[in-house]
């Protein structure tokens, strides 16, 4: 078997590259590689359309179906570029459900609020619960469940 060289400039090596200035450009061709695959596959109509769809009120699953993607897909966009997060952090807000108590781990999960508040609470309450300890969750839950009665309580009395 004949040695390995390096895909950039021919020299024998035991990795695929011999120069960390050849694997900086492999990953700048690699990267703009993959951004024309999305632009290819999630063109700006359909981006623009998810947006739309979105900020009338539909979920992501709901607006992948009707463009014939997978929401993952969607997901996956978002976390690649920035500008169609903030663009889809934006529907998100415009098209929730205003009955709802926003930016609670119980709104993302029980009603499958995905705005930028509900997923941020998600977030903390997954990333503190590691932490926590027992009577420390349930101090927590019990002060969340109480707060969420009480907010409630105000919504219906107006």
């Amino acid at each position: 078997m004949p040695p390995k060289t390096c895909k950039e400039c021919g020299r024998p090596v035991h990795r695929s590259r011999c120069d960390p200035s050849h694997l900086e450009r492999h990953r700048a061709a690699s990267s703009e590689y993959r951004r024309t695959k999305r632009a290819e596959l999630i063109p700006a109509p359909v981006r623009e359309s998810i947006c739309q769809m979105v900020a009338e009120g539909a979920t992501v699953a709901e607006a992948a179906d009707a463009t014939e993607l997978r929401p993952g897909q969607i997901h996956g966009l978002a976390i690649a570029e920035p500008e169609f997060r903030s663009a889809l952090d934006d529907a998100l807000m415009a098209g929730r459900d205003p009955g709802l108590v926003h930016g609670r781990d119980s709104t993302y999960s029980r009603h499958r609020c995905r705005c930028p508040e509900c997923r941020e609470a998600h977030d903390q309450t997954r990333r503190g619960a590691k932490y926590q300890s027992e009577s420390a969750r349930w101090a927590a839950m019990a002060r969340n469940r109480a707060v969420t009665l009480a907010e409630q309580q105000k919504l219906s009395s107006r």
